[in-house]
């Protein structure tokens, strides 16, 4: 009976698993538009199937769910759902998916305009070490700090998100170490390096928003030259966080009067 009773046990950790993959794959699936159910709303379903796999309490599959789902809803502007899905993911105590939770609280901070708690849980991020969240954790963390005019430790963070070579982050800290560099440190070899690396990046926008900042340093270099007086302009810098529509906020560099 023993023996029978393990057995079982076995079996239905394994059916258990095999139901949770299969639900985080069908939200997943919905959610990309890669499967419709008919006249149902996909969001509405996608969010569904990720809330079962959640409930099934696997400890592989349910972590990462509540991660993608609180992903979800906080693109959508869903702030309380999206908590309680990044603390379930947190409190996990999945190697991978708890660093998830914790980032999403990052940016919930972050949105929720509590920059301090912000950049200490951003921080907390990068000492876990998860390589797959370094690159968004640096370049928030980057962000914070130039918003609080901490010129100096933002370009630290943007260079160290570049080094994680994320294809998403590292473009985008590229366009920012430039502005940085430009506007604040007083580095123009250093910003136009910053702006080429984005070029090179071969991400779209962060090209052609660095070969615009590129464009205009030359023009303001022109100016200079020329005896011309310069105007000045504000910081366009953003919070930015994993969205499905990859928004991304428009960076221009404009020199500053002293």
């Amino acid at each position: 009976m023993a023996i029978h009773a393990v057995g079982q046990h076995v079996d239905m950790d394994e059916s258990r698993e095999g139901a949770a993959r299969d639900a985080f794959a069908f939200g997943v699936a919905l959610l990309s538009g890669r499967v419709t159910v008919g006249a149902d709303d996909p969001f509405e379903a996608g969010c569904g199937a990720l809330m079962s796999a959640v409930n099934l309490n696997d400890p592989e599959w349910s972590p990462r769910a509540a991660y993608v789902l609180g992903m979800t809803l906080f693109n959508r502007g869903d702030l309380d759902g999206a908590g309680n899905y990044f603390t379930i993911a947190e409190r996990s105590g999945h190697p991978e998916w708890s660093v998830g939770g914790l980032i999403g609280r990052a940016y919930l901070a972050a949105g929720e305009r509590r920059p301090d708690e912000a950049a200490r849980l951003f921080e907390e991020v990068i000492a876990s070490g998860q390589d797959q969240f370094l690159g968004a954790a640096w370049y928030n963390l980057g962000t914070i700090h130039q918003q609080q005019q901490r010129f100096s430790e933002a370009a630290e963070a943007y260079r160290q998100a570049m080094q994680t070579e994320d294809p998403e982050f590292a473009p985008k800290a590229a366009t920012n170490l430039g502005f940085v560099l430009a506007n604040y440190l007083g580095d123009p070899t250093g910003a136009r390096q910053a702006f080429q690396a984005a070029i090179a990046s071969g991400d779209p926008e962060q090209a052609r928003l660095a070969a615009d900042n590129l464009s205009v340093m030359d023009e303001l270099d022109r100016l200079r030259a020329a005896g011309v007086p310069l105007p000045s302009g504000e910081d366009g810098v953003d919070v930015s966080v994993p969205t499905t529509e990859g928004r991304v906020k428009r960076r221009w560099w404009f020199p500053r009067q002293r």
